[in-house]
């Protein structure tokens, strides 16, 4: 994920929407996605739409997405449309939706997907 990931900031300045998928990645974690919204935050862009998808990545915990959204809520002031996919993941507890969902308000279009085990 992160070699994927590092050559990505070539195309970010010029990027209004970009899609990105890790589903059923058994070795995605927290630290793979800190790092992926690190990269795709610290370059200056015109994102306006982000799709990730997590479904069924088992390693991902709550404290993990927590920082993913304050990263966000941090640097991409300018999005229109974020949609997260975290179905399937078991490492969440109940309260990070809402969390996030606050860290998230400014967006106009936000979509969480998530069922709790």
């Amino acid at each position: 994920m992160i070699s994927l990931a590092s050559g990505i900031h070539l195309y970010l300045k010029k990027l209004t929407s970009l899609s990105l998928s890790f589903s059923w990645c058994q070795e995605v974690s927290d630290k793979g996605i800190i790092e992926l919204t690190s990269l795709i935050c610290q370059h200056p862009s015109e994102l306006t739409n982000l799709t990730l998808n997590f479904q069924s990545c088992k390693k991902i915990t709550s404290n993990g997405i927590r920082k993913l959204g304050v990263e966000i809520g941090r640097n991409l002031s300018g999005l229109k449309s974020l949609t997260f996919n975290f179905s399937r993941c078991t490492g969440l507890d109940s309260k990070f939706k809402e969390k996030l969902t606050k860290e998230l308000c400014f967006i106009p279009e936000l979509h969480l997907y998530v069922d709790l085990y």
